[in-house]
């Protein structure tokens, strides 16, 4: 194992400011797609998947060095302290990679102007303004792991972690993830990748929180669980406001919208004019990887109904008297159901070759890990054992989420 050293922290030190901030910097400062150090001639759609691929490649890199196999694996060679520095060198290279290589589509599907595009700036200014008040608000805002290097390079002991809530963290759980979203979608000039851009990195952090919050309540335990029972997660509504307001005691609106996400994927527009039509090598290929998708999904959803019996609801909010199922598909993924449903969202898009129904699939991921999130508060209140069985067991895909 790699131990610490002062030289050694000194370089990570230079190595995590230089290419985290660098990188945050050349992302908040440069249009996607004015760099361009490499400039191929892709087709359109080839362009677009192109841009879907570098955001992958941020995706896997920023949410899968923060699992803990990957910790667990990093620690046997190197400290564990210089953990958050590698991430956010790590980070800062992922993040440069998108913005040097992104490649522009043209032309604009949305072009603000007059008074929409003033005010989509000033919606900018004023996300730009929150992000900095949210991350002030951290003290200390450490997200580049340099903490534990001042703290070896000046023999001091590193500070514990403490949980605190100020300024916006009383409003929103994650206000950085807010002024992020607000910033993404107040381009007042929308081409097709700015587009895609949009709906992927939406998504992602999306999800992102709730692999945040994971790791938060693993961390601080019930004063966490308290934090969420009080405060919402992203978007700033009074909490009296609970899902019987608007979704019903048993959570029927989420059924409701579900419902009507399902039918957007299945009936929705698959394009729209002007927009390229998938290369016929994906469009050959797309066609059995979809239906082998949808294939596993049903198969998934029919297991699911068979494991859960009895207990089977058509609402969020288990029935009285149900008991917590841990057999079949529940083995690996505590709502099988929805990973089915999941799949066959983004299996009929790759059949279909629907460019509009990938995008449809993508709100089904997200509007599924809302929906998740309240049915898991009514299952820990309700199921006894469920809240160690949300420890072992992931939410939706194996292993990951």
């Amino acid at each position: 194992m790699i131990r610490m050293s002062k030289p050694l922290s000194a370089t990570m030190f230079v190595l995590a400011l230089a290419l985290g901030l660098g990188s945050v910097v050349l992302f908040a400062g440069v249009p996607l797609g004015a760099l361009r150090i490499v400039s191929p001639d892709f087709r359109p759609t080839t362009v677009l998947l192109w841009d879907a691929a570098l955001s992958m490649l941020f995706f896997l890199q920023h949410s899968g060095m923060m699992r803990k196999p990957f910790r667990a694996w990093l620690a046997r060679f190197i400290d564990p302290r210089y953990r958050a520095a590698i991430y956010g060198i790590a980070s800062g290279v992922a993040l440069a990679a998108v913005v040097l290589l992104w490649q522009p589509s043209r032309p604009p599907v949305v072009a603000l102007t007059g008074l929409a595009r003033y005010l989509s700036q000033a919606l900018s200014i004023a996300a730009f303004g929150f992000f900095v008040w949210g991350a002030r608000s951290l003290r200390p805002f450490d997200p580049l792991g340099l903490a534990p290097l001042l703290a070896h390079l000046r023999n001091k002991p590193e500070a514990a972690p403490a949980f605190v809530a100020r300024g916006p963290y009383r409003w929103v759980r994650h206000p950085l993830y807010l002024a992020v979203l607000v910033l993404i979608w107040s381009c007042p000039d929308v081409t097709m990748d700015r587009l895609l851009f949009q709906l992927l990195w939406s998504v992602w952090i999306l999800l992102g929180a709730r692999l945040e919050e994971a790791d938060l309540l693993a961390e601080f335990g019930d004063a966490y669980r308290a934090y969420c029972r009080e405060v919402p997660m992203i978007v700033p509504w009074p909490k009296s406001r609970k899902a019987s307001s608007w979704a019903g005691e048993r959570g029927e609106g989420y059924v409701v919208i579900q419902i009507l996400l399902i039918a957007l994927v299945l009936l929705g527009p698959r394009t729209w004019p002007g927009l390229p039509e998938w290369p016929a090598a994906f469009a050959q290929m797309g066609l059995p990887a979809g239906i082998a998708l949808i294939v596993l999904g049903v198969g998934l959803i029919v297991s699911g109904i068979v494991a859960l019996g009895r207990n089977l609801a058509a609402v969020p909010r288990p029935k009285q008297g149900a008991t917590l199922v841990e057999r079949g598909p529940y083995r690996i993924v505590r709502h099988p159901m929805y990973s089915g449903a999941i799949l066959i969202a983004f299996g009929w898009a790759l059949a279909v070759a629907g460019t509009l129904t990938l995008a449809y699939a993508c709100m089904v991921v997200a509007f599924l890990a809302i929906k998740t999130a309240r049915e898991e508060r009514w299952l820990r209140e309700e199921l006894d054992g469920y809240i160690e069985y949300e420890r072992r067991v992931r939410r939706l895909i194996p292993f990951v989420y």
